[in-house]
């Protein structure tokens, strides 16, 4: 009999159902995440011509200026020898940028280079790795590290090189990516995480995720679900007055 269960990224028709069960007992239910995904249950083309015009000519243009640097080419690695190699590369890439610099790179904590680099291990061995490469004259100047599992496609971790940020090879890197999703026959690629801008300007909807609290039937329950839901809000209330 605990005081609270607290659940969180949970399907909204399944958190619904639970808080329904444990009625008439306190409960709240808050959204997590928004997340933006793409479904795919048309062509590529007919997708790619419902994109924004601004979004196409950006994609077009910012190829065009990666080809005059040098060679252009998209590699989508699965598994191998390599990986270590390539992860490293990935790595350090990200580890260049803004998430460097405020410490919230892979690379920045032990314990998350660590989990994400078990990770690919372990879904290299499944099959279930996708990490999606663009290089310039070999090296990788955009990386999307992701999974793949029945027929979805799950992006974790991106970075590009801040060098070339004005041609955008992270934006070019989404196109083929999210174009080869279409090639290969996949049901949705899941941009995961917040709303941010540039996941919805690919995005055919989104999938919200909630937060589910359910409190004890007793007087102790009543006053926790007070605490979380609005104790908390009045007391930054109080010190923004303060």
């Amino acid at each position: 009999h605990p005081r609270r269960i607290d659940l969180s990224f949970l399907d909204p028709v399944a958190a619904n159902q639970m808080q329904a069960a444990w009625a008439p007992a306190p409960a709240s239910c808050r959204t997590v995440h928004d997340s933006p995904y793409v479904a795919i249950d048309q062509d590529w083309e007919t997708y790619w011509q419902g994109l924004s015009k601004n979004l196409r000519s950006s994609v077009r243009r910012r190829r065009k200026g990666l080809d005059k640097k040098g060679t252009v080419t998209i590699e989508v690695f699965q598994g191998g020898a390599a990986l270590p190699g390539l992860l490293e590369e990935c790595f350090r890439l990200e580890a260049g940028g803004w998430k460097g610099e405020r410490g919230t790179a892979i690379a920045s904590a032990p314990e998350t280079l660590q989990f994400y680099t078990r990770l690919a291990g372990w879904a290299a061995g499944v099959g279930a790795l996708n990490l999606g490469l663009l290089r310039l004259d070999g090296r990788v100047i955009a990386f999307n590290y992701s999974l793949e599992s029945q027929r979805r496609h799950y992006l974790l971790k991106l970075g590009h090189e801040v060098g070339l940020s004005e041609l955008s090879p992270g934006t070019v890197l989404t196109a083929a990516m999210v174009e080869r999703a279409f090639e290969v026959g996949l049901e949705s690629y899941e941009f995961l995480g917040d709303p941010d801008r540039y996941k919805l300007q690919w995005a055919t909807g989104c999938h919200r995720s909630v937060r589910l609290q359910l409190f004890a039937r007793s007087l102790l329950g009543h006053g926790d679900r007070f605490v979380q839901t609005k104790g908390r809000a009045l007391a930054l209330r109080a010190l923004r007055r303060g």
